[in-house]
């Protein structure tokens, strides 16, 4: 069964909407789903199998938001692909022109009722019409990466100490250009000041005299 979903966006890993759940063994987990948001890159797999504890997370990447789910092992791969598809497509129905402007964590909450009805459906994969959506569509899903969650949150984490890295670097760069030009003006002060001066003192005495 899916045990819960997670919609997020990829450009800042913000979360936008997630299936509700009071089961404490799953806090962790989501804490967990969101990290993966936030490590995902525009090269990271559009969609990908990672491996936590003794569950599955699925997600799928579309117009750079994710749509994660955590199922259990035995829950075929094949419907929670067909389910993250469905839920992509209804949530890009309701809120693809929102998307790059929700300003806070969460702003597509109005979407929560239609994405638990939509979990509701694919919850048991032996339910006739879910059994169903297995046989219709039996199109090959072994080319879908399988990684590590480990890996992947490693992966991220090391990411984000680059580009952190890479921004204190521009910053000493352009903090050495600043304090290079003021060296280059008090050097120049200093070799021109005893020629400027004596100019000064010829052009003050030629005013005083003539005019």
């Amino acid at each position: 069964m899916a045990l819960f979903t997670l919609i997020g966006r990829t450009t800042d890993g913000m979360p936008l909407v997630g299936t509700q759940d009071s089961n404490p063994e799953l806090k962790g987990l989501k804490r967990e789903a969101k990290l993966i948001i936030k490590a995902l890159k525009t090269h990271s797999p559009t969609r990908c199998t990672i491996e936590a504890q003794s569950y599955f997370f699925h997600y799928l990447i579309e117009d750079s938001v994710c749509y994660i789910t955590l199922v259990d092992r035995g829950y075929p791969k094949q419907l929670a692909f067909q389910y993250l598809e469905t839920v992509q497509r209804a949530f890009s129905r309701e809120h693809q022109n929102e998307i790059p402007r929700f300003s806070r964590p969460y702003g597509a909450v109005n979407f929560d009722p239609q994405l638990n009805r939509i979990r509701k459906d694919f919850l048991d994969p032996r339910a006739p019409q879910n059994l169903r959506k297995l046989n219709e569509n039996l199109s090959e899903i072994h080319d879908i990466m399988q990684q590590n969650i480990q890996d992947v949150l490693e992966r991220g984490d090391k990411m984000e100490r680059v580009q952190a890295r890479t921004t204190s670097l521009l910053e000493d760069s352009k903090k050495f250009k600043s304090l290079s030009k003021w060296i280059n003006i008090q050097a120049f002060y200093k070799q021109w000041a005893p020629l400027l001066a004596i100019l000064a003192v010829i052009i003050f005495f030629l005013w005083y005299r003539f005019w």
